[in-house]
């Protein structure tokens, strides 16, 4: 029974990794940035507030030290120039990560605007061809 438990223990999945060291960090973003909870929640975005600010602590640091590296390369090579739009890549895939929900969630309702034209002439002409409304709708949401 041990030697079970201890496969299962040994086997994180990457969400649950985030979360277990990240989480801390995770929950006072949280704290700074509360609409992010609603916006994750509103989008339909299937993962916890906590797991995500999580995640993007995580992608933080990874872009800070993927910064740091090529700050360095740069510094050693004499390319100085470019080490001030480096520096910028944390900032930047940051304001990304706070953003991503709310983003996703008006590429959704852009592209549901775009069909709701479509869905309702397509309906309208079924009914006009003598099914009811109910049975026309039935067909839409089967084809769909």
């Amino acid at each position: 029974m041990s030697s079970t438990k201890g496969k299962t223990e040994a086997r994180m999945s990457f969400w649950d990794m985030i979360y277990t060291y990240f989480g801390g960090l995770g929950k006072r973003l949280l704290r700074i940035y509360y609409n992010l909870p609603y916006e994750i929640r509103r989008n339909a975005l299937h993962i916890h507030p906590e797991v995500y600010a999580s995640l993007t602590v995580f992608i933080l640091i990874i872009s800070v030290l993927i910064t740091v590296i090529l700050s360095l390369l740069f510094f050693t090579i004499g390319y100085l120039i470019i080490i001030p739009f480096i520096t910028l890549i944390p900032f930047i895939t940051f304001l990304i990560m706070i953003n991503l929900p709310a983003l996703i969630g008006s590429s959704r309702a852009s592209g549901l605007e775009g069909e709701i034209p479509y869905t309702a002439s397509y309906l309208n002409i079924m009914v006009m061809s003598g099914l009811s409304p109910y049975k026309a709708f039935e067909k839409i949401v089967d084809a769909s």
